[in-house]
């Protein structure tokens, strides 16, 4: 059985969970904040896109966000500086999804320890993001996601933490 793609479900009747959700992509690459945009515009999900930790709390004042594709290492306010002020804001909490070119049990235990729900190893798939999302849209709660729902570590088949090689495995 296969998993219908967060673009397939967007013109289907899963899309309104789907759209109520507000996601926020940091990260200094301007690429992947293309790349990311793209794919969620055509997916029909509302985003903003951030290009340091500072930009991205700034957004987030005016736009919650109910997850954050979160860079770890940028310049001036790393990923972790970033996510515990989203903690702190007293807002309701999004989810908290970790990028990072650091793979290796140790980051990913690092990740959940600041408080990430999930950890994207780089380099890694749309697919891989998909499947991220849609599990998150499966915790979502009264158009809020939950706390600490599940957990997806995934990446290259050499640095696969958890299930099948290259498969992300919620847990």
């Amino acid at each position: 059985m296969t998993t219908a793609s967060l673009h397939d479900q967007s013109r289907t009747e899963g899309a309104s969970e789907l759209q109520d959700l507000r996601i926020l992509v940091v990260d200094d690459n301007q690429d992947i904040r293309i790349l990311f945009g793209l794919y969620l515009a055509q997916c029909g999900l509302e985003y903003r896109a951030a290009r340091d930790g500072a930009e991205a709390l700034r957004m987030a004042e005016s736009f919650w966000p109910d997850i954050v594709l979160l860079d770890i290492e940028m310049r001036g306010l790393d990923g972790y500086q970033v996510a515990h002020r989203l903690v702190e804001a007293g807002r309701p909490r999004p989810w908290l999804v970790a990028m990072t070119g650091r793979s290796g049990q140790a980051h990913a235990e690092q990740a959940r320890t600041a408080g990430f729900n999930c950890l994207l190893a780089k380099p890694f798939r749309l697919d891989d993001l998909d499947a991220v999302l849609q599990a998150l849209c499966r915790f979502q709660t009264r158009g809020r996601v939950t706390d600490h729902a599940c957990t997806v570590l995934t990446g290259p088949p050499q640095h696969d933490f958890r299930g099948r090689l290259g498969v992300p495995q919620v847990v």
